[in-house]
């Protein structure tokens, strides 16, 4: 069953990059990771954009052979949005930390990207 949320993420070189607690999110992504990514900004009716990107859930573990993307996405997040983890998690001390349990850092390998736009 499709399972819509807002994320907070970055964006780069084909992959959409993010964090997110575990739970019903995440539970469905790692049983089905061919995923549906969408982007909306609306400044009016008649000037908006939206981008749907379909791709694949990977998760990037805080040892092992992904950690150099976890380590990656850590960077990006932090310089894309202070506060990046909010809304829905505690407040991170340090790098560290954040990708203890219940986190998790994830990225999209994107596949295909459509969109549409207005702008007058």
């Amino acid at each position: 069953m499709p399972y819509v949320v807002p994320i907070s993420f970055v964006y780069q070189d084909g992959h959409i990059y993010s964090f997110s607690l575990i739970g019903h999110k995440v539970w469905a992504m790692q049983g089905h990771p061919q995923v549906c990514f969408e982007v909306d900004e609306i400044r009016s009716p008649r000037s908006w954009w939206s981008v749907i990107a379909f791709g694949r859930y990977e998760e990037l573990s805080e040892a092992g052979p992904r950690q150099n993307e976890r380590d990656h996405a850590w960077s990006l997040l932090q310089k894309a949005r202070p506060n990046w983890w909010e809304p829905g998690s505690e407040t991170p001390h340090s790098e560290d930390n954040v990708a203890s349990p219940p986190h998790l850092f994830f990225r999209i390998n994107i596949e295909k990207i459509t969109g549409r736009r207005a702008l007058v």
